[in-house]
């Protein structure tokens, strides 16, 4: 018993100790064909998020840090989507038609490049905007990872 108690209280600690968002994925190999997508959600902040869709050649546009317009594009694919904070666009997990699926994990001390304003701007993409770029424009991560490599 006393064995127990304490796997069980070295879990907690390193459950409370790591306070980020955890995704895991069962391949279909081990799962009859299916892919089953699952995560954990330890941002302390209630989302509030709701299901939302986005049809192919829906239009969004990015903005650089002084609100100037930066990337804009339609979708080549449609995706379904939660958002987050009541804001239509902020996705935080989703699937689109072809498959491709993600998810925003929070990881405490996570730190973000800034983003100077002389950046150019076909190159900016907000924080918010990231999920919905990469579900309506590519279809595996091969493809994301080709461009972003450029």
């Amino acid at each position: 018993m006393r064995k127990i108690a304490l796997v069980f209280l070295l879990l907690l600690a390193f459950i409370s100790a790591s306070l980020g968002c955890t995704e895991f994925l069962l391949s279909p190999e081990k799962n009859n064909g299916l892919v089953i997508s699952g995560r954990s959600m330890e941002f302390s902040y209630p989302l509030n998020s709701k299901v939302v869709f986005f049809n192919r050649g829906a239009s969004f546009s990015s903005h650089m840090p002084d609100g100037s317009e930066a990337v804009s594009w339609e979708n080549k694919y449609a995706f379904a989507g939660l958002n987050a904070f009541d804001i239509p666009i902020a996705i935080s997990d989703g699937l689109n038609e072809k498959g491709l699926s993600l998810s925003a994990l929070w990881l405490t001390g996570t730190e973000y490049e800034e983003v100077s304003p002389d950046s150019d701007p076909t190159k900016v993409i907000e924080l918010f905007d990231l999920r919905s770029w990469i579900l309506g424009n590519f279809d595996t991560l091969d493809q994301l990872e080709k461009l972003l490599k450029v």
